[in-house]
């Protein structure tokens, strides 16, 4: 469920991106209406200008690279979304798999102890990051 819900999303985006590649040709013709609409923009040279600013700035490219970033960030949004979840999922029968895994009761509170140490270090992490963020915000 979860492979064929990721495949739609994946379709979605594929499937705008090439929409907005193939509009982007309209949007370049649109500005160049509008600039023609600019007031003074007989007395200024237009197609020496308009040739220039395409040349310069590649509006279905722009468009293509902002259209990709935001892909980016929302593939990479959809994987946090499914990391964090599984790991509130597992996070009640993480005890219980230790205790299966490691059969000697010496071990397991030495793996006990050095998974408390991990935690209150990256608690300890995130209260000096947010401390710092806090205080240079400021």
């Amino acid at each position: 469920m979860l492979a064929t819900l990721l495949s739609i999303v994946v379709q979605f985006i594929s499937g705008s991106l090439n929409d907005l590649g193939s509009v982007a040709r309209f949007y370049e013709a649109n500005l160049q209406i509008c600039w023609s609409r600019f007031p003074l923009s007989d007395s200024l040279p237009a197609d020496g200008l308009w040739q220039n600013l395409s040349d310069w700035l590649d509006i279905s490219a722009l468009v293509t690279a902002v259209a990709l970033t935001f892909t980016g960030f929302a593939a990479d949004g959809i994987l946090i979304v499914i990391y964090t979840l599984f790991l509130f999922w597992e996070q009640g029968n993480f005890e219980s798999k230790l205790t299966a895994l490691i059969n000697d009761v010496e071990q397991e509170k030495r793996v006990q102890k050095i998974i408390e140490k991990v935690r209150s270090d990256i608690q300890r992490y995130i209260r000096i990051k947010m401390l710092t963020s806090t205080a240079l915000d400021c």
